[in-house]
This record gives C-alpha cells, sequence and structure tokens, in this order.
C-alpha cells in the first residue's frame, strides 16, 4: 500500500512537472517574441526602425486593449502585420506588458547625439543664398518705358 501511495504521488508530481514544462516551452519570455517577431521593425532596443519605437512614452495615447488587438490583428495601410496565428492571447499580453515598461536603460537624445545623426546633403560653405540673389537681379529683365514703340504690336492697326 505504501508502495502504491509513493507511486502515485510520484507520477502525480511528474505529471505536474511535465504540464508545467510544456506550458513554459509552448509560452516564450517577452523578451524573446519581440526578438524573433518585433525587433527586425522596431529595432531590438524597442527605440525604432522601419517601425515606431516602443516606448512608454511613445505608447502614452495608445490604450493596452488596443495595443493588443493592434498585436493580434495588425494595422491595415501599414507595414504592421498581423501576429494572431503565430502567438497565443496570453504571448501577446505579455508582449504588450512587455512594451509597456520601461527599458532598463533610458535612451539619452542630446545635442550631440542629434548632431551625430545630422546628414548634411549640401554643404553650408559651398550654397551661398547671396551670390543667388544678386545674379537673380542682374538677369531680371528691365520695364519699359510708356514711350518706347511695342515690338509684338501689330503695325497696321496702330
Amino acid at each position: 500500500m505504501r508502495t502504491a501511495a509513493r507511486v502515485g504521488s510520484g507520477i502525480a508530481v511528474l505529471a505536474v512537472a511535465l504540464f508545467t514544462a510544456g506550458a513554459a516551452a509552448a509560452e516564450a519570455p517577452p523578451a524573446s517574441n519581440f526578438a524573433t517577431h518585433c525587433a527586425s521593425c522596431h529595432g531590438g532596443d524597442r527605440l525604432g526602425g522601419s517601425g515606431p519605437a516602443l516606448l512608454p512614452e511613445n505608447l502614452e495615447r495608445l490604450r493596452k486593449p488596443a495595443a493588443a488587438e493592434t498585436i493580434a490583428k495588425g494595422r491595415i495601410a501599414t507595414q504592421m502585420p498581423a501576429f494572431a496565428d503565430k502567438l497565443s492571447a496570453a504571448e501577446i499580453d505579455a508582449l504588450v506588458a512587455y512594451v509597456y515598461t520601461p527599458p532598463p536603460v533610458t535612451p539619452q537624445w542630446g545635442e550631440r547625439e542629434i548632431a551625430a545623426s545630422r546628414v548634411e546633403h549640401v554643404k553650408p560653405p559651398t550654397f551661398r543664398a547671396t551670390a543667388w540673389r544678386r545674379r537673380s537681379r542682374r538677369t531680371r529683365p528691365r520695364s519699359r518705358s510708356r514711350s518706347a514703340p511695342r515690338r509684338d504690336a501689330c503695325r497696321g492697326c496702330s
């Protein structure tokens, strides 16, 4: 009888362990899901790429249920695909909670970072607006005096 009880409890413990391991394997952590499904567009650090940055400050106007619906159904006329066929509802909710939490390192965006990201297509010394203005004044047609004959008038009518 004791052996049967031990075997029964051992089977129960084993079943619970297998069930929890299967559930954990079925639902990946949100950071892993983000890296797999979202990072290619929104950036691995959530600072944006071809998709917008997914930081709590940027998502203030989007409520969490609307964010979950966007992840599940995608957005029409954008590059945001639907993930309802790839992620479960629990995984989508975990992903929403993940993007609404602040990142471990707050991004810094000061004058130095702005200057480093600036692209100048025309260097300022090579384009001078004052020289262009001087040229435009020289090439502007002069006004004719009223006493000068018009060259485009018909000679038979005058």
